[in-house]
Order: C-alpha cells, then sequence, then structure tokens
C-alpha cells in the first residue's frame, strides 16, 4: 500500500496500528472469523518505508 504518512504513537516496539477498511489490503480476502464474520487483522507483518 501506498500514500499513507506513518506516525508514531507510543506502543510497544514492534507493534502497529491502523483503521479498517484501509488496511485491509494487508489481510488476506479469506481471512477472516467464522464467528463475527470480520478480517483477521491480528499477526501481520509490516514494514515501513520511507517513500523515494
Amino acid at each position: 500500500m501506498h500514500g499513507y504518512l506513518a506516525v508514531p504513537y507510543d506502543i510497544p516496539r514492534g507493534c502497529a496500528a491502523g483503521y479498517m477498511p484501509e488496511l485491509n489490503v494487508l489481510c488476506a480476502i479469506g481471512d477472516y472469523s467464522t464467528r463475527s464474520d470480520q478480517p483477521i487483522m491480528k499477526h501481520l507483518k509490516v514494514t515501513v518505508t520511507k517513500a523515494a
């Protein structure tokens, strides 16, 4: 995903936070909870890089 700004917050090192539906692109379409019918957004590996 491109065009978003990474902003530092006081959260544990190695963690990231974001909003849905903007971050749905990080989750495979088939990864959803059968109980809540919502995307599973935990345990995703993300890399934040400086824009070129």
